[in-house]
């Protein structure tokens, strides 16, 4: 009832975006809600990266409406399509309005950010959205530049003999492939038709923000529009670097490398193997680009062959967030967690603000047998779990830290060997 509530439109105020609406969950853990159905309910929420359990609205959504029709310029927008190191392939048609043909009927694409994966030009909702416009790029390769850092057109040329008729050409309709894809903070534009082709490269002001592209125009009609993804990541040699990487982690480097982790556990330290006891002492700042509560370190317990997360025979175990969350592998532990808040922990918001001015973190992992207890400590908030393996052949068990949108510094690893040590810097 709480989710359809605060994901249905209501004559008051549209439906809340999914991050949001965790958040809400998270925060009422223990309070409003059953600590056992708000897990289960943020674990449906996690899987549901589309949105699509929301009670669906009536939208310019690209993938469900046939056409879309551009009156005056920037007179409505497409929803946007997410764009991550997955190539993606937009294919559209389009063609001028024929009852309001204007001299420049070309249609453009809006590079975005923002919490609902929607332009807002201007509206009421802008800023409590988080609406971040980067740029705008016309089909014909005319850019307008909004907060993107740098962009460089890397490729533009004619594939036709004859200097391009737009106005005759939009009347007769004309087909577009556009494929877009980014790696961190830098983020590649491809736009191809029978009549030219177009590459841009674009460096972002963050690499932990989303990015968007929406559709828009004038005087057109885009219709035909279909989308596909690649299933395998791009390199970090695909797009050429046009601006220095942002980074956050210049502080000082204890016993393993410093980690700053742009989204969520877009990265993670090397695996520690797990002893009979281990301590982890460390700095957290959530990143400029922090905005929920869950925005700080995790710890992860694993097996993997190579002790890296995702790496050789990898199987997780149990994944514990510092803002008190918990996410155990059912068919792999069994596991039950405590979460205790002091006079530090102040509320939610309180929480936020510590972790963007830097907090101390310390997290304390005893094995005896099939049981590991694992307890940390961050700014006023205390998690006590414990996990029960539920099978003997479990090898290599190992400890990493990742997190979303935060920058880890001054690491120090107690109760391991030198040797263990030395492997990880």
């Amino acid at each position: 009832d709480a989710y359809d509530a605060m994901t249905s439109k209501r004559s008051y105020r549209d439906p809340l975006p999914q991050q949001l609406v965790r958040e809400e969950f998270v925060k009422g853990i223990g309070t409003q809600f059953d600590p056992k159905y708000a897990e289960i309910m943020i674990r449906l929420i996690d899987m549901d990266s589309e949105y699509h359990m929301k009670e669906r609205q009536e939208t310019g959504e690209v993938r469900s409406k046939k056409e879309m029709r551009f009156d005056s310029y920037r007179s409505a927008f497409s929803d946007g399509i997410r764009i991550a190191n997955y190539l993606t392939k937009i294919r559209i048609h389009c063609k001028g309005d024929a009852g309001a043909l204007s001299a420049d009927p070309i249609p453009s694409l809006i590079l975005f950010d923002s919490l609902d994966a929607r332009v807002h030009d201007h509206d009421a909702r802008e800023k409590e959205l988080l609406y971040l416009e980067y740029c705008e790029i016309r089909l014909d390769g005319h850019i307008i530049n909004g907060s993107a850092r740098d962009i460089h057109c890397s490729d533009s040329r004619l594939l036709s003999t004859r200097t391009p008729d737009w106005q005759e050409i939009y009347q007769e309709g004309i087909d577009y492939e556009i494929e877009a894809v980014r790696f961190k903070d830098h983020l590649r534009i491809r736009i191809k038709s029978d009549y030219q082709y177009i590459e841009n490269i674009i460096a972002l002001p963050y690499s932990s923000l989303y990015s968007y592209i929406s559709f828009t125009g004038q005087d057109c009609i885009i219709s035909n529009i279909k989308v596909s993804k690649a299933n395998e990541p791009i390199g970090e040699t695909e797009i050429p670097r046009i601006a220095d990487e942002i980074s956050y982690i210049q502080g000082p480097v204890g016993d393993i490398p410093n980690l700053q982790i742009d989204g969520w556990r877009s990265d993670a330290t090397l695996g520690i193997p797990l002893g009979d006891q281990m301590e982890l002492n460390f700095n957290s700042m959530s990143l400029p680009t922090a905005r929920l509560v869950w925005h700080c370190p995790f710890v992860l317990l694993f097996s993997a062959d190579d002790r890296k997360v995702e790496g050789k025979n990898y199987r997780e175990l149990v994944l514990i967030r510092m803002d008190g969350e918990c996410c155990a592998v059912e068919d792999e532990v069994k596991n039950t967690t405590n979460v205790t808040v002091n006079e530090h922990f102040g509320n939610w918001e309180t929480w936020k603000q510590k972790n963007k001015d830097g907090i101390t973190c310390r997290i304390t992992i005893c094995r005896k047998g099939n049981t590991v207890t694992t307890s940390t400590q961050a700014a006023g908030i205390t998690t006590y779990s414990v996990t029960t393996l539920i099978h003997d052949d479990l090898q290599n068990i190992c400890v990493a830290l990742t997190g979303d949108q935060c920058a880890l510094t001054d690491i120090h690893v107690a109760n391991i060997s030198a040797a263990d040590k030395s492997e990880n810097v």
